[in-house]
C-alpha cells in the first residue's frame, strides 16, 4: 500500500468517527474532547529513528531544475579575533 493511500484510508475511517462523535451529546463530546487533550499531554514524545516508509522512493531523484552546481568559494578571508588584537585564524595553529 502507497503512502497515498494509506493517506485516504486513514482519511475515510477519520470521517467515520467524526461523523459517531457528532452523534454525541455536547457533554460526551467534551468529557471526549478532555480525554484526547489529556491523552496527548500526557504521552512521551515520538521519537523516530527510520525513515519513513517510501521516502526515498518519493524524493530521490526527483529534483526538477537545471543541474546544481557549487560555484568556486573563493580565498577565506583572514580575520583577526576581536578578543586578541593581532591574533588570526593561522595563529591557532601554533598554539
Amino acid at each position: 500500500m502507497t503512502i497515498q493511500a494509506q493517506s485516504v484510508g486513514a482519511s475515510a475511517q477519520f470521517a467515520q468517527i467524526f461523523n459517531k462523535i457528532k452523534q454525541l451529546t455536547v457533554r460526551e463530546q467534551l468529557t471526549l474532547a478532555k480525554m484526547l487533550l489529556e491523552s496527548v499531554l500526557d504521552s512521551e514524545p515520538e521519537t523516530q529513528d527510520t525513515w519513513p516508509v517510501g521516502f526515498f522512493e518519493t524524493t530521490a531523484g526527483m529534483w526538477a531544475g537545471e543541474p546544481l552546481v557549487r560555484e568556486p568559494q573563493g580565498v577565506y578571508e583572514t580575520r583577526e579575533f576581536d578578543r586578541v588584537p593581532g591574533l588570526h585564524v593561522e595563529d591557532w595553529a601554533l598554539l
